[in-house]
């Protein structure tokens, strides 16, 4: 027996010094695997590695790792010593997989929700909430007082903290950020937002912004913060791109605020407001203010601009008000015609309002019965001239005229522009040629009086009027009696002129 046991070891030890053993109760397995330097092959049998209570497991010393036990008492299984510390091979089952399927674990068990969380691996897409039509594409549906489809927030960082930072760079239409606030076919509740932002700072905080949008691209059109409105033809009574409200007892409150402070080599805009509907009011920038007292200052909307160096001599073009293409047009709904002032120079206003402590030059429009348009003349006139009209709004430069007279004289034309007294005087009841005491309705300080032309009367009933004095070679003629063509019969008197 001892030989035999002998022999045994004899041929384990040779097979050990060869670096791989097998060990087998089936017939034909003569050497281990290539891989293997312990190949243990049975297809009745299995492995039993050493059963050790948990007291004795803890008990052992001088561990190596990837040492495998299996523990017959208390959480009974296999533990395997890894970086110093045993741990327990926990056994777990996978559930009837579906393709696409996210799987995630409640600690215990690994699971599935297709319905709510899915991976499209063909166009690389994730969904939450739905099948995903988009590289990531979450939906909620609930009919909760706040559906939060998601909620971001950064705190704590001293320099750049960004909850939400969005991309997008491309050939086409590109949007960094895109919101879409109710939909036709699923109605709408009282207010949607498709991007809403909120800031919240302190007293010491430099600036807060909800929505902030900054572009430094080089294209046609760069937009920071972009809105855009395609409501329904029917039933929607507002459709704002971009809508601004603010509401505080403060000094300031902005509903949307625009700046601008680069070097902008062709147009910088705080704020650009462009509508263009054929056949429809377009508005660019619509703005709407009213005062709960009458002592407010109501500005729909209102424009700043100013040279910050013109105190020394800036060259700056300050513009508020910029329009193209259109018209300005003071509206109202009072039947009050609006006027349109100019306020005198003011040095003392801090906030660009008026508060009727300056005066002012107003142009204001009459009750007419049709448009009325006034063209300016191409060029300025010269000192003293004046603007009149063709009689169809077009408007030019006329030399003002000039010139000084008596009371009571009516005035004569001295010289193309100028004005003096004539030898006319009206006392308000008479006439007078070269005298001002006038005893008639014609008073004459003079020896003659000419009429120019003969005319003779048909017949002593032809037409007259009382007081008209005709003349001819032979007779001089005078109406005692008419009323002109058409009236009753007229009485012509004449008187024979002789010879001397």
């Amino acid at each position: 027996m001892k030989k035999i046991l002998t022999l045994f070891v004899f041929v384990l030890v040779i097979n050990v010094v060869r670096s791989q053993t097998v060990v087998t109760d089936t017939a034909g397995y003569t050497s281990a695997d290539k891989s293997a330097v312990l190949d243990v092959r049975s297809t009745t049998k299995g492995l039993l590695l050493p059963r050790l209570t948990a007291t004795q497991r803890n008990g052992m010393i001088n561990l190596a790792d990837g040492l495998i036990v299996y523990q017959s008492s208390g959480s009974t299984g296999l533990y395997l010593r890894n970086y110093g510390s045993w741990e327990k091979l926990s056994t777990f089952s996978l559930p009837s997989l579906t393709s696409g399927s996210v799987l995630f674990s409640d600690g215990t068990t690994i699971s599935q929700d297709n319905s709510n969380f899915y991976w499209d691996n063909t166009n690389k897409r994730l969904g939450i909430g739905t099948s995903p039509g988009y590289r990531l594409h979450a939906l909620l549906s609930s009919s909760g007082a706040e559906n939060w489809l998601s909620y971001f927030n950064v705190s704590g960082g001293t320099t750049d903290n960004r909850a939400v930072t969005g991309y997008a760079h491309g050939t086409t239409t590109n949007y960094g950020i895109f919101g879409q606030a109710g939909h036709a076919s699923e109605g709408s509740g009282s207010y949607n937002y498709g991007t809403y932002g909120f800031a919240y700072g302190t007293s010491s905080s430099a600036e807060n912004f909800g929505v902030y949008g900054n572009t430094t691209g080089v294209g046609t059109y760069n937009f920071g913060v972009n809105g855009k409105s395609t409501g329904a033809a029917s039933g929607t009574k507002y459709n704002n791109g971009v809508n601004g409200y603010a509401a505080n007892s403060d000094y300031q409150n902005v509903g949307v605020w625009g700046e601008v402070a680069s070097a902008g080599s062709y147009f910088n805009a705080g704020i650009a407001g462009r509508m263009s509907v054929n056949g429809q009011n377009n508005v660019g920038a619509s703005g709407s203010a009213y005062g709960l007292t009458s002592g407010s200052v109501n500005i729909g909307v209102q424009g700043w601009a100013w040279d910050y160096d013109g105190a020394n001599g800036g060259t700056a073009t300050d513009i508020a008000f910029y329009g193209i293409n259109g018209h300005v047009i003071l509206d109202n709904i009072t039947n009050s015609a609006a006027e349109l002032r100019f306020v005198e120079p003011n040095e003392n206003s801090t906030d660009g309002f008026y508060d009727g402590s300056n005066n002012y030059t107003a142009f204001k429009a009459q009750t007419q019965s049709s448009n009325i348009t006034y063209t300016l003349p191409s060029s300025d006139g010269s000192s003293g001239d004046v603007l009149s009209t063709d009689g169809s709004g077009l408007l030019s430069w006329t030399t003002k005229l000039s010139g000084s007279g008596t009371s009571g004289y009516l005035s004569k034309y001295s010289s193309s522009t100028s004005l003096s007294s004539s030898i006319l005087y009206d006392d308000g009841t008479n006439i007078g040629i070269s005298t001002t005491s006038l005893t008639s309705k014609l008073d004459i300080n003079g020896s003659s009086i000419r009429i120019r032309t003969s005319s003779t009367p048909s017949s002593s009933s032809d037409n007259g009027y009382t007081g008209e004095i005709r003349w001819d070679t032979d007779f001089i003629y005078i109406c005692t009696n008419g009323d002109g063509p058409g009236g009753n019969t007229d009485t012509w008197k004449r008187a024979a002129i002789s010879t001397w």
